[in-house]
């Protein structure tokens, strides 16, 4: 009986340990989340789409007077706070991509990502890198 108390001891202690870190791992710090009533607590933050914006759903049409690719980037970038790369910084490939006119099939979007209206407007040939801290996006040749 004498080596059963040991045991139990070591047993109960090991499962309060991870009962407490179960219920750490879970808990979010309190100046995040606010009590409504006994039963409901809603968590206070931004929405995703805030922090950033080329994730935010959007529809739009792109007006006529859009001719090129480039334009219709800057476009879609203008709600978004985010802006194309300077041209000067830009490889020639790309101003070539600018310069296309926008496919018809590609002047309405509806419901879809920024980003997804951009990767959509520059095509399989190109990849775009988001400069979150310059809020500057670039469009680079994929490499083959």
């Amino acid at each position: 009986m004498k080596t059963c108390k040991p045991k139990l001891a070591f047993l109960l202690l090991s499962l309060s340990g991870s009962i407490f870190a179960s219920e750490q791992a879970n808990e979010i710090p309190k100046q995040y989340k606010q009590n409504l009533d006994g039963y409901t607590q809603i968590v206070i933050d931004t929405d995703d789409e805030q922090k950033n914006p080329l994730i935010n759903v959007i529809s739009t049409e792109i007006p006529a007077s859009i001719v090129n690719t480039g334009q219709a980037l800057n476009y879609v970038l203008y709600s978004s706070g985010f802006a194309l790369k300077d041209l000067r910084q830009t490889d020639v490939e790309t101003l070539k991509l600018y310069s296309l006119k926008v496919p018809l099939v590609n002047r309405s979007f509806f419901r879809v990502t920024v980003e997804q209206i951009i990767e959509t407007l520059i095509g399989d040939a190109y990849v775009m890198n988001v400069d979150q801290v310059r809020r500057e996006i670039s469009i680079e040749a994929r490499k083959k």
